[in-house]
């Protein structure tokens, strides 16, 4: 997989299922996510648990073309490092 730069910007998110997000890029690259295993590690802060209900993680939103944030910025991925390291 190529490495995701910082002037590559998402251009569209679509929620598949469960806690799997498809990104499009304005490169034309797509990856798939799923966040499952981020929400569900034992060392996370408890808060972002309830983002395991479904309906709370559906309300994401993309800034600068570049974070997928929820809940302005309650919980947030600078998405270049996060795709680079779970492809």
């Amino acid at each position: 997989m190529k490495t995701i730069t910082d002037d590559v910007v998402i251009t569209q998110a679509a929620y598949l299922h469960d806690y799997v997000i498809n990104f499009s890029f304005n490169d034309g690259s797509t990856k798939i996510i799923d966040f499952h295993p981020f929400l569900t590690s034992p060392h996370q802060n408890p808060g972002i648990k309830k983002y395991l209900d479904v309906t709370r993680f559906k309300k994401f939103v993309i800034k600068r073309g570049q974070d997928i944030s929820w809940n302005n910025y309650e919980m947030c991925f600078p998405f270049p490092d996060f795709a680079n390291k779970n492809g």
